[in-house]
């Protein structure tokens, strides 16, 4: 489970990287899939985190056996976290300007810069409510600034956390 999300999260971002082409569409379908990736990623790491707890806790029973501490489950899940962060981020931050981008062009196509229109190109409030709009619908915002994102990506610090609440 996790390879497979690990390899579409790559995907995606040499999708980003390559396509000069890319449409308003497919760019809200990349980030809608990448959302679920890393949420699908934060849901396994965190199931490893536990298993991973529940096994070290196992052996602490056995006899002569001895579990680990609880500070190491907690890094367990905070090196996870890491590395969610080091592949989301970087990911993230490219679709967001080039959805970013898209929006602006979007925006501009709906909207034409007429004369006739008051105030500054691009600071006028229909095209500044446009894209607001966009932006909320697309997830554009921040790679953390969403509850999924924010819960993917703390989801194996959360699990160290509980299995350590837990643990003997």
């Amino acid at each position: 489970m996790v390879f497979p999300a690990l390899v579409g999260l790559v995907a995606i971002a040499g999708v980003l990287m390559s396509r000069t082409d890319l449409r308003l569409a497919e760019a809200a379908y990349l980030g809608a899939r990448m959302r679920q990736l890393i949420s699908m990623l934060g849901a396994a790491l965190a199931l490893l985190v536990l298993t991973t707890a529940a096994r070290w806790q196992a052996i602490g029973t056995l006899p002569g056996g001895e579990s680990a501490p609880k500070v190491v489950i907690l890094m367990w899940g905070s090196a996870y976290a890491v590395v969610l962060a080091v592949l989301y981020i970087p990911a993230y931050q490219q679709w967001a300007a080039e959805t970013g981008r898209l929006i602006s062009d979007e925006v501009r196509r709906q909207i034409p810069d007429d004369q006739s229109l008051r105030g500054t190109a691009g600071y006028r409030t229909a095209e500044m409510s446009l894209t607001r709009e966009l932006n909320v619908r697309l997830g554009v915002g921040g790679a953390l600034a969403s509850f999924q994102g924010s819960f993917a990506m703390l989801a194996p610090v959360i699990a160290g956390a509980i299995a350590s609440l837990f643990g003997g």
